[in-house]
């Protein structure tokens, strides 16, 4: 009987608490809690972050010149070359740097202390390390993927993979899961990947690919084509088990997914399609498209179990499915967001009304979160609107954050919060870790301001990482969480023991033991696939509950510690 009222009593208050804070916190955005300028010295550009399971997070990008990340300085020798660093979320500085030179980079992932890049080149060669890769036509680009491992005051290169043919092959979205690493791009005629040959049916035509990664080496397991013979492209991959999900677009009149076909609209149109993952092969499932009477362009995706999310812009008036969304400020370029099921379903849309441009998409639990500028004088998302105080000739542009919140079968915006100035503030990446929202881009204005804080560039362009904290994150996460794993007893006295799922060789879990009120208690590492035991010496009879965190999801369970 004790039991049952503990959990009562315990259920409750957080319920009290959830009911009594979240409005208030819906009401205000979050205010700015970290400022700073990254790789100062030179020209830099942030191309993509990505967050590790401890918090830390990872920056990937372009840099000319010499530039400095904390106490490393790294130097291009007059040209272009891409940049990995590492930022530590607990001590606020830079662990380390590293740098290829003659390459761009446009997205990273992490797993673990696996590290993965994707990007292209032009070079006749390019070297990663000791690991030098041979374009297949020197003056055209060709694909690049690569792995580091952070062995934590460094990140070596311990592979790397090129694909290609005789033309212009560029990388898109990368991401990476227990199976594979997953990769997208555009490529022109006739690309190898590994030992997979696709040929483009006319045009820029898309392509995504899986990478199985064996530690110290790697290789190709499929490849597959998709597109018109117009140009199309993609922007971005998101993967959940064996469901591959693609984003991007096609300028043809029609554009093949597998089986599925889609026909144009007018102008290009928008698509997103779901493959399934076979192990060495891959199978469309579905496609759908986006699309209006002039050009629709989606530019990101993420994932939460069955819920698919996107972003994109568009002129005049789109149809999402059977959800309509019209532009009011006519000339001007609005952003959305859009939800899909499984199986290709929209089930709602939301806008954003200002001329737009979008930077990022995240998710966590049912909260979804996208950034990116805006140059009219305000931006409105549902109720809430931003202004551009600091330009009122809007020459320039003010960046943004906002939060949707799925409800199910409709979405709000919960906040929306800006960086100003008097020049141009853009945000080009978006990561969420644990409750802290990272967003990454570039500012000229002097001073730039990030609420009450403030940056100044060094040179005429610099980039920045900021963050906010959403308080709602870890109540909302919890009833969200997608990674299974066992724990008992259940209740527990003086321990408990979790058996955590499996995962890629050398990868690592965060575990989180949090109170009825949503508070971080304990934290521990622990390997995938292994047990780890929580110490509960020590803590007052209730309802806790521990959160696994890592590269592949994050899970919730409650128990009872008596």
């Amino acid at each position: 009987m004790k039991l049952i009222f503990a959990w009562k009593r315990a259920g409750l208050a957080l319920l009290i608490l959830l009911w009594l804070v979240e409005p208030a916190v819906r009401a205000q955005a979050p205010a700015w809690q970290m400022a700073m300028a990254v790789g100062q010295g030179g020209e830099c550009f942030i191309s993509g972050t990505a967050a590790d399971a401890n918090g830390n997070i990872y920056l990937a990008g372009r840099f000319q010149g010499t530039v400095r990340f904390g106490p490393t300085s790294l130097t291009s020798g007059g040209i272009s070359a891409l940049f990995v660093a590492k930022w530590n979320s607990s001590t606020a500085a830079f662990d380390w740097a590293n740098h290829v030179v003659g390459s761009a980079i446009s997205a990273i992932a992490v797993s673990g202390n696996n590290v993965y890049l994707a990007g292209d080149f032009n070079g006749a060669v390019i070297t990663f390390g000791g690991i030098t890769l041979t374009n297949t036509t020197a003056g055209t680009y060709d694909v690049f993927l690569a792995k580091l491992v952070d062995s934590g005051n460094a990140g070596n290169f311990i592979w790397a993979q090129s694909a290609g043919g005789g033309g212009d092959d560029r990388a898109g979205g990368i991401a990476v899961t227990s199976a594979g690493v997953f990769t997208t791009g555009n490529f022109t005629g006739v690309a190898s990947f590994g030992s997979h040959n696709l040929s483009s049916i006319g045009g820029t035509d898309t392509f995504v690919a899986k990478i199985v990664d064996g530690g110290s080496s790697s290789v190709f397991a499929w490849a597959q084509r998709a597109g018109s013979v117009g140009d199309d492209y993609n922007a971005g991959v998101a993967v959940n088990g064996t469901s591959v999900y693609l984003t991007g677009g096609f300028g043809g009149t029609a554009a093949d997914f597998g089986n599925t076909t889609l026909a144009a609209s007018g102008g290009a149109d928008g698509f997103v399609a779901k493959l399934v993952d076979l192990g060495s092969t891959s199978v469309f499932d579905w496609a759908q498209k986006v699309a209006g009477s002039g050009n629709d362009y989606l530019t990101g995706i993420a994932v939460n179990g069955t819920s698919v999310y996107v972003s994109g812009l568009y002129p005049n008036a789109i149809m999402l499915g059977g959800i309509s969304l019209t532009n009011a400020n006519g000339s001007s370029q609005n952003a959305f967001v859009g939800k899909l099921t499984d199986t290709g379903n929209f089930v709602w849309g939301q806008q954003v009304s200002g001329y737009t441009r979008l930077g990022g998409l995240a998710v966590s639990g049912n909260n979804i979160f996208l950034a990116g500028f805006f140059f009219n004088t305000t931006a409105t998302f549902g109720s809430i609107m931003l202004i551009n105080t600091l330009n009122p000739s809007i020459t320039y542009d003010d960046a943004f954050v906002a939060k949707l919140t799925d409800n199910g079968n409709t979405g709000t915006f919960a906040w929306a919060q800006q960086i100003s100035g008097s020049l141009s503030e853009e945000i080009r990446c978006l990561t969420v870790a644990g409750r802290n929202i990272y967003a990454a881009g570039f500012f000229n204005s002097m001073p730039t301001y990030f609420g009450s804080l403030s940056l100044s560039p060094a040179s005429n362009i610099a980039a920045f990482l900021a963050s906010l904290t959403d308080p709602t994150l870890t109540a909302t996460t919890t009833a969200q969480g997608s990674l299974s794993f066992s724990l008992f007893p259940n209740p527990a006295h003086t321990s408990a023991t979790v058996q955590l799922p499996a995962g890629p060789g050398g990868a690592t879990a965060a575990l989180t033991l949090l109170d009825a009120l949503g508070r971080a208690v304990r934290t521990q590492q622990a390997a995938l696939g292994a047990r780890a035991e929580l110490d509960l010496r020590g803590l007052a009879p209730g309802l806790y509950a521990v959160r696994v965190s890592s590269a592949g999801g994050s899970g919730t369970q409650c128990f009872v510690v008596e």
